[in-house]
C-alpha cells in the first residue's frame, strides 16, 4: 500500500477507535452568542441619548443580570426581553438587534425548564396534568404504522418478490396486519413482540424506512396498552410520587439507583406522552454528555508521520519535447488538524523534494537536464457521526531546471540553445501545474480505494450495527482544534438517563485524555447486548479480536464444558466509579453448561482498587468476585451447581491483580512508544485518565 494510503487508512482506524471512547470541544453557549451579540449591538448604538433609549426599551440592564445567572436565569425574563426585541417597533429589522434576537431565543431553549429545586414538587403538581390516550389517539397511532408499513412496503418493491417475501416473513408483517383488522382490536402484546424483530442486529434494518415502521408499532402498542387499562392514570399518579422521592434523593446525594429509577420512570411518561414538560426538565439537568476523549496532534503525528523515498519513471511532453524523467523523490507525509466546530478535520500533507534526470527529444536534437521540484500537497478528511468523507486533494509545486547538454548538428544545437533560453520559464511554469496535477491524482487515487474501505468499516462495524440495535449515541460530535481532536459523546436511552453534570477536569494536556461516566457503559450495553447470547467460543474470539490473544484460563480444550450466558434486558453491564474504586457487573437472565440450563436472573461483579504505579495503572481486586441471584433467599441445587461453575469461570477473567507500565496503542500508533499515566481520577461516578506519550529521544534510544 502507498504512502498517502497508508496514513488515510490508519485515520480511518483510529477515529473508528475514538468511537467507542467519544471528548468534549467546548462550543459557545446561548448565553455567550448573546453576550456577544449584545455587546456588538451596544457599540454600535453608543452612549448617547438614542442609545440609551434604545437599552431601557431592550431591558438590557435586566438582560445582563439574567446572562450572570447563566442556567440558573429566570426563562420568563428573558422571554419578556425576547418579545421586546420580537416586536414591530421600527428598526428592530436592523442585522444587530437580529442577532441578539437569535441568540436570545437559542439561549431561551438551552435554560431549564424549571429550576433543579422546583423538580420534585413539579413531579407531584404532574399529578393534576394526566392526560389519557382517547381512541382517536389510538386511531393516529394507527394511521402512522399504517403509513410507515406502506412507506416500506414501497422501498422493498422494486426488489425481488422473493426477497420482499423473505422480509415480511422475518418481520411477521402478517401477524401485525391480523392485528389492524381486529374487530376487537388488536393485542398490545402481540405488536411489542414483532416490534422487537426490528431491533435484531440484521443488515438493512438500519434504513430509516424500516426504523420508521418500528417506532410507529411501538408507540401504536403503547397506546393500545395505555388506552385499554383501567389502572393508567393509578400508575400515573404512583410513579410520580416515587419520582419526586427520588428527584430529592439525588439532589441531595447523586447515586446510580436513583440515577436508574428517575431515568425508568421520565421513560415511563415520555413513553404514553405525559407530564412533557417535567420530563423535558429533568433530562436538561440529568442528561449530560457521558463519555469524552482527547487526543493530541502531537501523538497522532507520532503515529501517522511516514517518512517517503520514491523512485518514478515521468513521461511528459512539454512545448513539443517528449520527455522521460527518471525522478526521486524525499519527503514527508503527516497530519495537520484544521479547527472545525461540527467534524474532525484533518489535512493529510505531504512536503518533500524531487530530483530527476531529464532526456528530452524533439525533432534531430536531444536535450539532457536535471530538475528540482518542491511539493506541497494537501487531501482533507473529515470525520462525523454520520461517516467519513475527503474532499480533492490540492497540490502546489516549483519546478526549476537546468539543461546540461544537447546533441545533436552544430546548427542544432544552436537553434535548440537558443530556444531553451527563450522557453525555459515556460517550460518550468507547465511543469510545475503538471506535476501538482499528477500528485493530486495519485493522491485522490490512494484515499478513494481507501475512503471506500474506511467508511464501510465506519458504517457496518459501528454505525449500521448500533442503530439496528437503537443503541447508536444521541450525541457524537466530533471537533478539531489546531492541538486536539475531540469527540463529545451522549447515550442515555428512552428509560436512561447520561451524565448529571460536567466531567472533572483534566490536569494537563494530556496527549491521550479519557473520561467516562459509568452510566455509559450501562446505556450502551442494554441497547446493545440486552437479550444477546454470548457463548464461550464466542468471548475467547472476541478477547482475540480486542487483545491479540487469549488468556491461559480461557483456552476452550476437550475437557472444557462449553456454556453461554444470555444478558439480562435491563443494564447487562454495569460499572460504578467511586472512591478510586471500580465495581463492574454482569447480568444474565439465562445460562448453560453443557446440557443444562438455568432461567434465572444472575449477577456476576468483581470490585477493583485502582492505583497508580510508576507509569501505568494496577487493579487489585477488592475481594472474591461475588455471584448472586437476585430475589433468591434459598438457592437450589442447580443454582448453587451454576454459581459454583460460573464462580470458577470468573475468577478467572477477574483476575486478582492486574498492573500495566502505561499502554501501546496498536497499528502505526506503536510508534509512540508506551503512554504514561499521568491523571487517574476514579469517583463521584466519573472515571478520568490522561497519558503523555513519551519524547522523542526516548522513543528513539528504545528504537535503537
Amino acid at each position: 500500500m502507498r504512502v498517502f494510503g497508508r496514513v488515510l487508512l490508519a485515520i480511518v482506524v483510529f477515529c473508528g477507535t475514538l468511537v467507542v471512547w467519544p471528548s468534549f470541544a467546548t462550543a459557545q453557549t446561548g448565553g455567550s452568542q448573546v453576550t456577544a451579540a449584545l455587546d456588538g449591538l451596544h457599540r454600535w448604538l453608543g452612549d448617547n441619548e438614542n442609545g440609551q433609549a434604545w437599552r431601557r426599551f431592550l431591558k438590557s440592564d435586566e438582560l445582563a443580570r439574567q446572562l450572570e445567572k447563566g442556567n440558573q436565569a429566570d426563562r420568563k425574563t428573558v422571554k419578556e426581553i425576547l418579545n421586546a426585541y420580537s416586536g414591530e417597533t421600527q428598526g428592530l429589522t436592523g442585522k444587530r438587534f437580529v442577532a441578539v434576537r437569535k441568540a436570545l431565543k437559542a439561549w431561551l431553549d438551552e435554560l431549564p425548564l424549571m429550576r433543579l429545586d422546583e423538580l420534585p414538587q413539579a413531579a407531584r403538581d404532574a399529578k393534576d396534568q394526566y392526560k389519557p390516550i382517547t381512541d382517536d389517539g389510538v386511531a393516529q397511532a394507527k394511521k402512522r404504522l399504517t403509513d410507515a408499513m406502506a412507506g416500506l412496503d414501497q422501498l422493498l418493491q422494486p426488489g425481488s418478490k422473493k426477497n420482499t417475501e423473505k422480509w415480511h416473513e422475518f418481520l411477521r408483517q402478517d401477524e401485525v396486519e391480523e392485528q389492524l383488522q381486529a374487530e376487537d382490536g388488536p393485542d398490545w402484546k402481540v405488536l411489542q413482540s414483532v416490534s422487537l424483530k426490528y431491533y435484531e442486529n440484521v443488515p438493512g434494518l438500519e434504513h430509516p424506512k424500516f426504523m420508521a415502521v418500528r417506532v410507529a408499532l411501538r408507540g401504536y402498542a403503547d397506546a393500545v396498552l395505555f388506552s385499554s387499562n383501567e389502572k393508567s392514570q393509578e400508575y400515573y399518579e404512583q410513579y410520580l410520587d416515587e419520582l419526586a422521592k427520588r428527584l430529592e434523593s439525588y439532589a441531595e446525594t447523586p447515586s446510580a439507583e436513583d440515577a436508574i429509577m428517575i431515568g425508568k420512570t421520565v421513560g415511563w411518561l415520555e413513553r404514553f406522552g405525559q407530564a412533557e414538560d417535567l420530563v423535558a426538565a429533568v433530562r436538561q439537568y440529568y442528561s449530560h454528555p457521558n463519555l469524552f476523549v482527547q487526543v493530541s496532534e502531537d501523538m497522532m503525528k507520532t503515529g501517522l508521520d511516514t517518512d517517503v523515498d520514491k523512485e518514478m519513471v515521468v513521461r511528459d511532453s512539454i512545448l513539443g519535447t517528449s520527455m522521460r524523467s527518471d525522478a526521486h523523490m524525499i519527503g514527508r507525509a503527516t497530519v495537520d488538524l484544521v479547527p472545525s466546530a461540527h467534524s474532525a478535520c484533518i489535512d493529510i500533507v505531504l512536503s518533500g523534494t524531487t530530483t530527476s534526470d531529464n532526456v528530452g527529444r524533439n525533432g534531430p536534437v536531444t536535450i539532457y537536464s536535471s530538475g528540482v521540484t518542491t511539493i506541497d500537497a494537501r487531501k482533507r478528511m473529515m470525520v462525523s457521526a454520520t461517516g467519513i468523507t475527503v474532499q480533492p486533494a490540492k497540490a502546489t509545486c516549483r519546478t526549476r531546471s537546468r539543461v546540461t547538454s544537447i546533441a545533436g548538428s552544430a546548427i542544432a544545437q544552436n537553434i535548440a540553445w537558443n530556444r531553451v533560453r527563450q522557453s525555459k520559464g515556460r517550460a518550468e511554469a507547465i511543469a510545475s501545474q503538471r506535476g501538482a496535477r499528477r500528485a493530486e491524482d495519485e493522491m485522490d487515487g490512494e484515499a478513494g480505494e481507501l475512503l471506500s474501505k474506511g467508511a464501510d468499516m465506519f458504517a457496518n462495524k459501528f454505525r449500521n450495527p448500533l442503530l439496528r440495535r437503537d443503541a447508536f449515541p444521541q450525541v457524537l460530535n466530533f471537533s478539531t482544534t489546531d492541538d486536539y481532536l475531540h469527540v463529545v459523546g451522549l447515550r442515555a436511552g428512552a428509560n436512561q438517563l447520561a451524565a448529571p453534570g460536567e466531567p472533572p477536569a483534566l490536569t494537563a494536556n494530556h496527549d491521550l485524555g479519557v473520561r467516562l461516566h459509568e452510566s455509559f457503559a450501562g446505556n450502551l450495553s442494554q441497547a446493545a447486548l440486552g437479550g444477546v447470547t454470548l457463548t464461550d467460543e464466542r468471548l475467547v474470539e472476541l478477547v482475540e479480536q480486542l487483545t491479540g490473544s487469549v488468556p491461559e484460563e480461557m483456552v476452550i480444550t476437550e475437557d472444557t464444558d462449553p456454556w453461554s450466558i444470555t444478558f439480562d434486558s435491563e443494564r447487562p453491564i454495569d460499572t460504578r466509579f467511586d472512591d478510586q474504586n471500580v465495581t463492574i457487573s454482569i447480568r444474565g437472565k439465562k445460562f448453560t453448561r453443557g446440557a443444562t440450563e438455568l432461567r434465572n436472573r444472575l449477577k456476576i461483579s468483581a470490585t477493583y482498587k485502582l492505583e497508580r504505579i510508576g507509569q501505568g495503572i494496577k487493579l487489585t481486586r477488592q475481594g472474591e468476585v461475588q455471584i448472586d441471584f437476585p430475589g433468591s433467599k434459598r438457592l437450589s441445587a442447580s443454582q448453587v451447581a451454576m454459581k459454583t461453575f460460573m464462580k470458577k469461570r470468573f475468577e478467572d477473567m477477574f483476575k486478582t491483580e492486574i498492573a500495566s507500565e502505561g499502554i501501546e496503542l496498536p497499528g502505526q500508533f506503536k510508534k509512540a512508544g508506551k503512554l504514561s499515566l499521568q491523571q487517574l481520577y476514579c469517583d463521584d461516578g466519573w472515571l478520568a485518565l490522561g497519558w503523555h506519550h513519551p519524547p522523542l529521544d526516548a522513543r528513539t534510544a528504545k528504537k535503537d
